[in-house]
């Protein structure tokens, strides 16, 4: 018995025919392709998953790098050097609440606090730190 390949249009015996899947009661059905095509299909596929692999991975490099890049103003926005204009400033509003500060400030809450604590450690302030 004979069978016509779909890819190469070829009539060949059965046997020449990979089983796809079984029915629910164990006849197999043969695939459409013959095996020599669904070989080279499987050989072009691999090689075209691995060039697209690698544009992947080329794609990730240039977004890692672009993302590191992008990253740098934001750690260095938030090691911003605390000018003495910055100090007056925290000086002259000791009793304001630390997350007002942090607003007016332009900072983090955690950055007012330590540089409250600090401050204080260095002498700039007599008064003890205000709990919020």
């Amino acid at each position: 018995m004979m069978k016509t390949c779909k890819h190469c249009g070829q009539s060949k015996e059965l046997k020449a025919f990979p089983v796809s899947h079984r029915r629910k009661d164990g006849t197999p059905i043969l695939g459409t392709v013959c095996q020599p095509c669904k070989s080279a299909q499987k050989r072009e596929w691999r090689q075209h998953k691995g060039e697209r692999q690698l544009n992947e991975k080329e794609r990730a490099a240039k977004y890692s790098a672009e993302k590191q890049e992008a990253s740098v103003p934001t750690a260095t926005q938030y090691a911003q050097i605390w000018t003495e204009q910055d100090e007056q400033t925290l000086l002259d509003n000791w009793e304001m609440p630390l997350a007002d500060l942090a607003v007016l400030l332009g900072r983090t809450y955690t950055a007012v606090a330590r540089r409250r604590v600090l401050m204080q450690k260095r002498g700039r302030v007599d008064t003890a730190v205000p709990q919020d």
